[in-house]
């Protein structure tokens, strides 16, 4: 069989049309030209896996120094005395301040028990035991 025939079923050659004959090689001239491509694929194939696996070593260093820093700086957190130092520092002692009185700007304030007056109690007042502690009491918060 020659390149311009193609072999159907019982073994009958066809002749074919000169642009319907298929390029045993694809886009490629000759097995050569083939051969040479297969070959810088080859190596640039190589080369990027070379390249990521260096990518991968480094990403796990980097994840390790990581780990490495928050554990140190977990065990500076919990430090005694680089707390002491932190409180001692002007700026680092108000912005501490400045955050937690932030934080509970929004709590509820106590409540008022005489609102002409605008004072809260400071303690719990006892329920009175006889009607002159109640008198006592009802003057006081009136």
């Amino acid at each position: 069989m020659n390149e311009t025939t193609q072999t159907y079923g019982l073994g009958t050659n066809v002749p074919l049309a000169a642009e319907q004959q298929i390029n045993k090689f694809g886009k490629f001239k000759d097995a050569d030209v083939l051969y040479a491509a297969y070959k810088n694929l080859e190596s640039e194939f190589t080369r990027r896996n070379q390249e990521l696996k260096t990518v991968r070593e480094e990403a796990e260093q980097l994840q390790s120094q990581i780990e490495t820093l928050q554990s140190r700086l977990a065990g500076i957190l919990q430090d005694e005395e680089f707390i002491d130092q932190c409180v001692q520092n002007e700026e680092i002692y108000s912005r501490a301040v400045l955050a937690f009185l932030n934080s509970k700007a929004n709590t509820p304030a106590v409540p008022v028990l005489n609102s002409e007056i605008g004072q809260a109690a400071a303690t719990a007042l006892g329920k009175p035991k006889t009607l002159e502690e109640a008198k006592k009491l009802a003057e006081l918060i009136l």
